[in-house]
Order: C-alpha cells, then structure tokens, then sequence
C-alpha cells in the first residue's frame, strides 16, 4: 500500500489539470476485461495507466483542457485508485509508481518451487549420507580370511569382564561348530564335553556363546588333560605383530598402579586388533559414530573423568577435535605402529599441550591379560582408550586420576576456566555455586594437571550470566535450577549430574564452555 499513498499524493489536490482521456482509455473504462484474466493482470494495467496518468499530468508536456473534461478525468482517476485501494496487492510490490521515487527489491518470498528445491536438496544431501555410510560399513565388513578358530583343552573354568547370552542346545555337536564356523560375527565361543563328540547324537549337547555383551573372555587352567573343549572364533583385524621403533611413547613402560609395575616381559601391554584379545573383532576403527555409550570404565577409579568425557561426547566435534592432530584418524589404526596426538591444556598455566601416545594399552598388573582402563567401545572405537591414556600420562600416571571431578577434566579438556558445581546442603531446598575463583583475591586460584594436586576446594562462586546470574549468596529453587539447566543446555553448555552418598545433597557440574558442536 505504500506505493499506492504515493500515487495518491502526486495525483490529488494541486496538481496540474489532466488531460482528456484518449479513445483507447475511454473504451477500455467502458468495456469489461477479457474473460478468465487474473486479478493480477488487471492490477497490473490498472497500475501502468496510473503511472502514465501522472506522467502525463507534467505541464510540459500537456495543454490545458476545459473543466468539464477535466472533471471527468478527475472522476475516472479517483475510480482506478478507489479500485486500487480494494484489489488485492500482493505481487505488486516491485510495479514502481513514480519513475523518480523507486521501490527497494523486496525480499523473495518462498514459493512453490522454493520448497520444491528444497526437498530436492534435502533428497540429494540424504543420498550423500547414506552413500557415505555404505562405504563406511564396506570398508568395516569382515575379511572372512582374518578369523581364525582356535581349540583349547580346559578343566570348565573361564574368566571374562561380562558375558553375553549363552545358548545350550542338543544335537551334534558337528552342528553347533558349524554355527560358530559360519556365524562368527554372531558367536564368540563354543564349549562342550570332549569326549560327548563320540556319544549317541540324541545324547550330545553344547553351549554358544553369543559375541554381544560378551568381553575379555577366555577359559583358564588349560591343558592337555582338561576334559572340556572351548572353540574361539576371534578376528585379527591387524598383523600379530608390530615394531613400534621410535612411535614409542615415553609412558607406557613405566606405568604403574597401586605401587605394582604393570608391565614386563611376562605381563606386556596389550594391543588391540592385534590377536591380544583386546577390541579383536571387525570394525576396529579409532573414531566412529561418537557417542557418550562408547565409554566403558576399567578397573581404575576415574569415573569422574570418564563420565566427562561420555558427557563431552554428545558433541562429536569436541571429540574429534581433541584428535584434530592425529592424521587421517578415519583410517586409524593401520596395518603398521600406530601413535596418537591429543591436545589436552596445561591448567597450570592454560596453554594447549601435545600428548603423544603410542598404540599399546596398559594390561592388569595381576598377569591376567585384561585391561586397567576403559575398554573399547560396543562397535570397535578406540578413542575413548587412547582419550583416557593421553590424561593419565598428562596427570602423572594412573594414580594421579584415581579420585576426581568432572569439573576438572572438562578444564583439561576444553581450556575453560569457568567450571561451576552446583549443590545443595540443606536437603534440596535451596542451590548454590560454587567454583575456582577466589573472591577474596579476586583470581582464580592455580591448579596443577591431577585433581589431586594443585588447588583442591571450592569457592562460593557467582552464578553464570546466563540464565540469569546472580550473586555467591543467591540459592535457587528446584525448579528455578531446571530453567536455568534448560538455558545452559539450549547453548551446549556441558554438565553432568552427580550423587553424593548422602540422600539430602544432589550436584550438579557444569562448564560454561558454550557453543560446542
């Protein structure tokens, strides 16, 4: 409606007299429109003779008339822009009124064909991924020449980290071999009674034992004598064997634990893929499709790293990130000495850090051959592994991580101060901040890499701006703290939430490391 005022304004009151309608105009005002023409057409003639008429009322160019064919023309123009007025505009926005005065390009509206292009697009972008997917799945599929079946004489026991379903059925145990020969990427492991294989086939029975959910098994006390038989399906993803030469890490050898020596001849690091039985199956990759189910913890207490990390995992890129130093990590591991860069931060003076691990693992110091870490993932995902490694070696060692807060490892992780836990002391009535700034000082106080070391307590902090902020005093509701937790998580703020062991006290941990990805 703009333009339409506009034209209102240069053809009403003062200006110069009109002259008299040509005879095309007079029978175009006389005679209907053609049948069938939209209304946009018609406002679109409308609209051209509007502009025409107030070029042609300039004095220059036309004579005077008398008043009675001025006052016709009058009439007939104050009808067009009446008509005008009521018409429906839409589409007309780019006719111009005034030569002098032009309209701004409008903004593109959507139409039909936008959403067409649109889904088309879309379409396109999913062919993309699904194609991507396929070759990712390709290049995962098992070679059936890398499993091997392996035969071990035992007296019935085993050992393992969990077992998954076991299936007992009758029937020759030929039968069930065959199962395990053919379906190894279902089937782990086969056991039964040696000498059932001579017996009467309505008399024989075995048990297979399902790969998922079934890690570090492997029967003990084997011997020649033992009158069980256990069939393994295992797969070598990677050559046995590795000369790691100068991608050896500085800190592998020198592990220890609870004041044992991990490792040595009799007892070495553990390498996956490589026959060890550590992550020995098809799909063994370092980074995959990153989840936080991807980490599993060991046998060393750093839970609260780990749940860090699992809670930093919601966000592939933050991941990957740590990695972004590790060349061609979607080929990781190969065939040759593998090494991992991950930049974690120095909190003692927040500048990036560079740590180098080699590809060995570190085993139980009790001979057993199974990790001291987190284990690989479900589908073969080795970062969480080599993720845990890099902190220990940056904390000091395996001890240095064994007790801690998520806090603390998200500043290692992220390089972002501002870490705040959040709890309540007085049963959940009210919650309070609290954090690494000292407000007395006026700093924030100095940490060391081990949450064991450095500074080790909390200030009473103030809250975060966003979501509202807040002084050290201020305890906020439950309900209050959700809204709050709602707005840090809209910004992908990381947090975690924690249970003390007493049933009044509930924490909440959170870094204000927004915008992850």
């Amino acid at each position: 409606m703009g333009n339409i005022q506009a034209c209102c304004a240069s053809a009403g009151g003062d200006a110069p007299t009109p002259r008299p309608p040509t005879p095309a105009e007079q029978q175009e005002a006389e005679e209907p429109a053609a049948a069938g023409a939209s209304d946009d057409n018609k406002l679109a003639s409308l609209m051209a003779d509007g502009v025409a008429q107030v070029e042609a009322d300039d004095p220059q160019q036309s004579s005077a008339s008398p008043a009675s064919a001025a006052d016709s023309a009058k009439a007939e123009q104050a009808a067009r822009l009446e008509q005008l007025s009521k018409a429906d505009t839409a589409g007309l926005e780019t006719v111009p009124l005034l030569e002098t005065e032009p309209e701004p390009e409008p903004e593109k509206k959507a139409g039909a064909f936008d959403g067409a292009k649109q889904m088309y697009l879309n379409a396109q972008k999913a062919k993309v991924e699904k194609a991507k997917a396929a070759a990712a799945a390709a290049a995962n599929a098992p070679d059936p020449a890398k499993w091997t079946f392996s035969t071990k004489l035992y007296a019935g026991s085993y050992s393992s980290v969990s077992m998954g379903e076991l299936r007992e059925e009758e029937g020759l145990i030929s039968d069930g071999v065959e199962k395990l020969k053919t379906q190894p990427e279902t089937f782990i492991a086969i056991w039964y009674q040696t000498e059932m294989m001579t017996w009467p086939q309505d008399q024989q029975k075995y048990t297979l034992i399902c790969r998922k959910g079934t890690k570090g098994f492997k029967p003990t006390g084997c011997s020649d004598d033992g009158w069980m038989s256990c069939i393994l399906a295992e797969y070598q993803a990677l050559p046995p064997s590795v000369d790691l030469k100068s991608s050896a890490d500085t800190f592998t050898d020198a592990f220890e634990f609870q004041g044992a020596k991990l490792h040595s001849a009799d007892n070495p690091p553990l390498l996956p893929g490589r026959g060890m039985g550590v992550c020995d199956v098809p799909g063994l990759k370092l980074i995959g499709d990153i989840d936080p189910g991807d980490v599993n913890q060991g046998a060393v207490g750093d839970c609260w790293m780990l749940s860090a990390i699992s809670a930093l995992a919601e966000f592939d890129g933050a991941v990957k990130q740590l990695f972004a130093k590790t060349k061609d990590i979607e080929q990781m591991p190969r065939d040759g000495p593998n090494s991992y860069t991950i930049t974690l931060y120095d909190l003692a003076t927040w500048q990036p850090v560079d740590v180098i691990v080699d590809e060995r693992l570190a085993a139980k110091a009790d001979g057993s051959g199974a990790l001291l870490g987190c284990s690989p993932s479900d589908d073969g995902e080795l970062w969480p592994c080599y993720l845990e490694k890099a902190m220990a070696a940056h904390c000091g060692g395996w001890d240095k991580i064994d007790g801690g807060q998520c806090t603390h490892a998200w500043a290692m992780l992220t390089g972002c101060k501002e870490q705040y836990t959040i709890q309540s002391d007085d049963g959940g009535e009210s919650y309070k901040c609290s954090g690494k700034f000292n407000p007395n000082e006026d700093k924030w106080e100095t940490l060391a890499n081990s949450p064991h070391d450095g500074f080790t307590s909390n200030w009473p902090m103030k809250w975060p701006e966003a979501g509202g902020g807040g002084g050290m005093e201020l305890g906020l509701s439950k309900d209050e703290l959700f809204a709050r937790m709602c707005t840090w998580d809209s910004m992908n703020y990381i947090s975690k939430r924690t249970r003390p062991n007493t049933p009044t006290c509930c924490a909440v941990t959170l870094s204000a490391h927004a915008g992850l990805t």
